[in-house]
């Protein structure tokens, strides 16, 4: 395995993960073998950040990643998303674990969380995140957290207790959010 730099601390999970990692590699059009086969090249390459979610696909995602990870877990990162906020969270982690074939993943976090709203929601009592919480402490999950595209929420999920110190965003630069870097830097969070 090549040793793909540079890499950094995924928050304050304590593992070192490669700046770039795996996504969506789902395309029902393409052989599973296949998908997988290009999974475990960028495997090959040192990636060691793997991203999916039931929402990909619907599930074939999920399956191609767990095939690609056969033997080949250790060492590797895996982030799984909540597609649905509105239901409740352990019967869609159950769910994704199934097709994962894994007993856990390192992550669970909402997916794509675009409104304040939601967010609030999500971190309410009794919210998607005391029911993730519950997953991690089941060991179903080790981190739980959210992703976005808005700068607002995300500033938000770092400042809050519930999230487990990860938070995913995809291409925050596009905001020019004064707010988002600070509580990203934050050492304390």
């Amino acid at each position: 395995m090549n040793a793909f730099k540079p890499r950094r601390q995924l928050g304050r999970t304590g593992f070192n993960a490669t700046v770039l990692g795996i996504g969506d590699v789902a395309d029902r059009t393409v052989p599973v073998e296949k998908c997988v086969a290009t999974v475990c090249r960028a495997m090959d390459t040192g990636l060691n950040l793997i991203d999916t979610a039931p929402g990909y696909e619907d599930g074939y995602s999920e399956q191609i990643v767990g095939a690609a990870l056969k033997g080949r877990r250790d060492g590797m990162f895996v982030i799984d998303k909540i597609d649905f906020v509105e239901q409740p969270v352990t019967p869609q982690v159950e769910a994704s674990l199934r097709r994962l074939e894994m007993d856990h993943t390192d992550a669970f976090v909402f997916h794509g969380v675009s409104e304040l709203d939601a967010w609030r929601k999500i971190a309410a009592p009794g919210g998607g995140m005391e029911q993730l919480a519950k997953c991690v402490k089941a060991g179903k999950t080790r981190f739980c957290g959210v992703s976005s595209h808005h700068p607002d929420v995300l500033r938000e999920a770092i400042l809050s207790e519930s999230v487990l110190k990860v938070a995913v965003a995809t291409d925050v630069s596009r905001w020019k959010s004064p707010n988002l870097r600070p509580a990203s830097t934050d050492s304390r969070r």
